[in-house]
């Protein structure tokens, strides 16, 4: 051994020495290399900014220019109201007159979209026909026309009186209506209400409701409500924010998961393809009857009976191959659980749920006086726990005689949506100024940031899924983080 150590222990101080070095580097790069402080919240719906088209006053729809899904700039017409009572009215029995003329002409159908007969209760060419049009008369054009039916001479009459009435409107009355155009306040893509817009024609609508929506897909928020983490004093608008786990509401049926390296390209190059919606529920099924009848249980625990079987995930290995361009339509997968997203915070409020018992002395003896007031001389029952654990809850007559040491807890909720600054000059401001409160329920719930998250560059699946859902009544659901500073590695380590 002396040998040993008298040969290489040049060598074993030399392995000491670098070994020491290397952890007073370590530690050294702790303080140096930074992380970031994170916020974060619950899975909530990615949904496009939108703006409602609703009527000032209870009004009539006369006209649609617009069809469902169509693209329209800020400033293009929508739709065409009259709210004037008289004309509302005016406007309905004209509609019926027409509606009554189509019928003696086209019995039983309705007329050829563009024919005269259509026609539209306004005075200029461009009108004509266009509430028949959005009706859907393109299915029934295909059709063919019943035959005319032989008039009698006072409904040949009752014919040229209605097309004269209704030439006398478009020419003269309807010219005069205070009719107003509703046009689009923002860039986006027309969001009709089901069997709409076709159905919005000659329909009355009430103050304040919606008739349609304008949706700016290249506009996706998200509203959070942002409770975990150290750092929520430090949230800010205008922080950058992750957005991740997006997860489409249509997961009904079977997760798919499949990796793969396309042919062609290095084994590190691996991809995942995810979908909700790629496999049928039959695969569901034949996983289902499998756990019929069948008992489940975990370490230590007593066996259950399988009620029913949530969620089937299949994973699997893919052989695949790039292509550029293919007659087949393809299928959109969607987005894997890894994927982020960048966003950023638009706006956002801080909130406060706490109790407080700073309260002011001469609001605790007008309390105190008020109390001793209403309870001086009061019998009440009040119930007691039970002597025994078959006996019955017992009641104790008692005698209000004096009411002292009056407390007051209060329970309130505060807001700040203007925090501004550093978050230690705000919390020395506090301090000085501010009540103290505490948390009087779950401490992650007491404290809350509410913030619009703003989806930066949003993909085009990610659009087509939004839009999709959305008129099923469905959601594309996600989590956000918010990035509110930096932070070194070793404060972390110190932390822990």
């Amino acid at each position: 051994m002396k040998r040993f150590m008298a040969r290489y222990i040049f060598y074993l101080e030399m392995i000491g020495y670098a070994a020491v070095s290397l952890v007073a580097l370590a530690v050294v790069a702790c303080f140096f290399f930074q992380v970031n402080d994170t916020i974060s919240g619950d899975a909530v719906p990615i949904q496009p900014r939108t703006e409602s088209i609703k009527p000032a006053a209870d009004a009539l729809i006369t006209r649609v220019f617009v069809q469902n899904h169509q693209s329209v700039h800020r400033g293009d017409p929508l739709i065409e109201v009259v709210e004037s009572p008289k004309w509302i009215s005016r406007f309905l029995v004209m509609h019926q007159m027409r509606s009554l003329l189509d019928a003696i002409e086209t019995p039983g159908q309705s007329p050829k979209q563009g024919d005269q007969a259509a026609g539209q209760d306004q005075v200029d060419d461009s009108s004509t026909g266009t509430d028949r049009a959005d009706s859907g008369a393109k299915s029934e054009e295909e059709k063919p026309l019943l035959p005319g039916a032989a008039l009698t001479p006072e409904e040949v009459k009752l014919h040229a009186f209605l097309k004269q009435r209704l030439a006398d409107w478009d020419a003269r009355e309807a010219a005069k209506s205070p009719r107003i155009v509703i046009r689009s306040p923002i860039d986006g893509t027309v969001i009709a209400p089901a069997g709409a817009p076709g159905t919005l024609a000659f329909k009355q609508v009430n103050a304040g409701d919606e008739i349609l929506k304008v949706a700016d897909l290249n506009d996706l928020r998200l509203d959070v409500k942002f409770k975990d983490g150290d750092t929520i004093a430090d949230a800010r608008a205008g922080q950058k924010a992750i957005i991740k786990a997006i997860s489409p509401e249509y997961k009904q049926s079977v997760t798919f998961r499949g990796d793969t390296v396309p042919k062609g390209r290095h084994f590190w190059q691996k991809e995942r393809i995810t979908s909700y919606h790629l496999l049928g529920r039959k695969i569901r099924q034949i996983v289902k009857d499998a756990f019929k009848d069948r008992q489940i249980t975990q370490r230590d625990d007593i066996p259950f009976k399988i009620s029913k079987v949530t969620d089937v995930e299949v994973d699997a290995d893919l052989s695949s191959s790039p292509i550029t361009s293919s007659s087949a339509a393809p299928v959109q997968a969607d987005a894997p659980a890894d994927m982020e997203l960048t966003g950023k915070v638009l706006e956002g409020k801080h909130h406060l749920n706490v109790q407080t018992a700073d309260i002011p002395p001469a609001v605790t003896q007008k309390v105190a006086a008020l109390i001793a007031k209403q309870l001086r001389g009061k019998v009440i029952d009040a119930p007691q726990e039970p002597k025994t654990d078959r006996a019955p809850p017992r009641e104790d007559r008692l005698r209000v005689d004096a009411v002292r040491n009056v407390q007051i807890i209060a329970k309130v909720k505060g807001e700040n949506d203007k925090a501004k600054g550093s978050t230690k000059r705000l919390k020395q401001e506090a301090a000085r100024t501010a009540l103290q409160g505490y948390p009087y329920q779950k401490q992650s719930d007491a404290r809350q940031f509410e913030a619009t998250v703003q989806i930066q560059n949003p993909p085009q699946f990610l659009k087509d899924q939004v839009l999709a859902l959305m008129e099923q009544g469905k959601e594309v659901k996600a989590k956000a983080e918010v990035i509110t500073g930096r932070r070194p590695v070793a404060f972390l380590l110190l932390k822990r």
